[in-house]
């Protein structure tokens, strides 16, 4: 789903704050998914360049915290 949108909006290249290691060490891991984002089935290629970001560490350790919030209802 993530391709497709970045696909259908355009999107010409994506940055990242942290690799998909670190992210996954944190809780997030997608891995699996990261190679449909970069070449779609037509084989074109969505460049991604890492753009490393001190506050993104922070931010990431956060990520398990918050992912055991509940969402409150509407």
């Amino acid at each position: 789903m993530c391709a497709m949108a970045l696909r259908s909006a355009g999107v010409e290249r994506v940055y990242y704050a942290m690799s998909r290691d670190q992210a996954a060490q944190a809780g997030y891991d997608y891995r699996s998914s990261y190679d449909v984002i970069r070449e779609d089935a037509l084989g074109r290629d969505l460049p991604c360049r890492h753009a490393p970001a001190p506050e993104a560490e922070a931010m990431l350790a956060r990520w398990p915290e918050r992912a055991a919030t509940p969402i409150p209802p509407d």
